[in-house]
């Protein structure tokens, strides 16, 4: 085979791994259309006050712009366009790839220990817990950054076919947030003898569907990377638009939760948000908010 011919080759597999991440833009769109009317009707109305409006908005649009500029910086290094080469750049955006995959998971996790902390009627020490993890998930994610940096030698085609090692130090102390969040609801379902409670029911099929779908893809980054695939970058495009997709579905779900008598659980849509009013075996009363800040 020629050289021109294997550099042939080279151009078509990256534009198809860059086809790959461009799916995962347009799959994210879609997904923002066909909710974009219970976005404007739940989320935009809701008052500025609102910390679960800002929640969802950060989740839904700022993934969508990392999306973009990333199919961006693609084209512009496919084509070689001059607008975006700077190596410089280009190596900072590899390099702050994983700070947006951080961001945008945090987001995601931080709803979802918001619901596992109102099914725990707020109890203390599960938030400081709560805390307490996403602080040693922090300091892991720029850990990895820090013990990761590509070399000066980075090719600017490493951004559409790899993935920075610090992905495996973000993916594992993302799982096990996960696993984490998921025992503390199932735990939390199977004691409190909520089974046919519609909230709680409904609380532990969106977080478990969230935690199957961004454990697995995370998972498969972690593996990827470590294995140094050249489908690790399409990988990350999708957990991006999976987590974006994930959160912004539970802040939505639960917007719209049919009011039901006070023999199991009361839910007003004039409320606030996750505002759950649970009756439990003994026939006391608790009152779980997640207050909006």
């Amino acid at each position: 085979m020629t050289q021109a011919e294997e550099a042939s080759l080279v151009t078509r597999f990256t534009l198809d791994l860059s086809i790959g991440s461009g799916a995962a833009l347009a799959f994210q769109c879609w997904d923002t259309l066909i909710t974009f009317d219970r976005e404007v009707d739940d989320i935009w109305t809701k008052p500025n006050s609102s910390w679960l409006k800002w929640a969802f908005l950060f989740a839904r649009y700022f993934p969508l712009l990392a999306q973009i500029t990333g199919r961006v910086i693609d084209m512009s290094i496919l084509y070689q366009k001059s607008l975006l080469l700077n190596k410089s750049f280009i190596r900072g955006w590899y390099i702050s790839q994983v700070l947006v995959a951080w961001l945008t998971i945090l987001g995601a996790e931080i709803v979802m220990m918001s619901r596992v902390y109102a099914m725990y009627n707020r109890n203390r020490w599960l938030g400081i817990g709560f805390i307490s993890l996403l602080v040693m998930e922090t300091v892991t994610v720029f850990l990895g950054l820090g013990l990761t940096l590509p070399a000066s030698d980075f090719d600017p085609l490493m951004l559409i076919t790899t993935t920075s090692h610090s992905f495996v130090f973000f993916g594992i102390s993302a799982m096990v947030a996960q696993i984490i969040i998921l025992a503390l609801s199932v735990i939390r379902y199977v004691r409190g003898e909520w089974n046919g409670i519609p909230i709680i029911k409904l609380m532990i099929r969106d977080g478990t569907l969230a935690f199957g779908v961004l454990f697995f893809v995370s998972l498969l980054l972690v593996v990827y990377t470590l294995l140094d695939t050249n489908w690790a970058a399409t990988t990350y495009a999708w957990l991006i638009t999976f987590v974006s997709v994930v959160e912004c579905r539970l802040i939505l779900n639960m917007q719209r939760i049919p009011l039901i008598g006070a023999d199991g659980i009361s839910t007003s849509s004039d409320g606030p948000p996750l505002t759950t009013f649970i009756e439990d075996h003994r026939g006391l009363s608790h009152l779980s908010t997640i207050h909006e800040a």
